[in-house]
């Protein structure tokens, strides 16, 4: 089939539901990794500073404190996603869901599958290396919704997405626009 990465599977009311084992990337993992340990490290004594010396908080202390905070909770969003990230797609007749597992501060997409129109393996990327690598962007299938196109499965291969999209097109739910797959506009 295509590799332990990819597992598809039928679901229940004749759905198709894919999962996809995000591929770590262990320079990233152990940057983000130590990182973290020095953002919990400064977190930790910030906040120790604030408790025994509440006479020293002021509006700069505060605004640097939420950053702080607030690039602590990116970095390991980002470093969940590495460790043990999953893409979780479902496609039936009414939706097609795709879901980011093992990672927090995420939500579901759902897309109407009558909508949804020709899935395709991405022949270019045009997002930046750093954002690949660290997993914001480098998805390799995409597909049509209203007229924009909406991106998937970071870490395939190019085979993998190949065969993944001739799955996806060959098992369309009924409602769904799906064609063969004639590569990418």
């Amino acid at each position: 089939m295509i590799k332990e990465k990819v597992r598809i599977e039928s679901g229940e009311h004749s759905s198709l539901i894919v999962t996809l084992k995000r591929e770590a990337n262990y320079l990233i993992l152990f940057l983000t990794g130590a990182w973290s340990l020095v953002w919990a490290g400064i977190t930790l004594t910030i906040l120790y500073g604030l408790a025994t010396n509440p006479e020293k908080i002021d509006g700069e202390l505060i605004i640097f404190t939420t950053l702080i905070l607030l690039a602590g909770v990116f970095v390991i969003k980002y470093f969940l996603w590495h460790l043990n990230g999953k893409e979780r797609i479902e496609l039936n007749a009414q939706e097609l869901t795709i879901q980011k597992l093992g990672t927090i501060l995420t939500s579901k997409r759902k897309y109407e599958s009558s909508q949804v129109d020709n899935f395709r393996v991405v022949t270019k990327q045009t997002s930046p290396l750093v954002f690949r690598m660290y997993g914001i962007t480098g998805e390799q299938i995409q597909f049509g919704y209203y007229g924009n196109n909406k991106v998937f499965g970071q870490t395939l291969s190019k085979q993998e997405a190949e065969n993944l999209v001739n799955v996806l097109n060959d098992n369309p739910p009924s409602s769904t626009r799906a064609k063969k797959n004639q590569g990418s506009f």
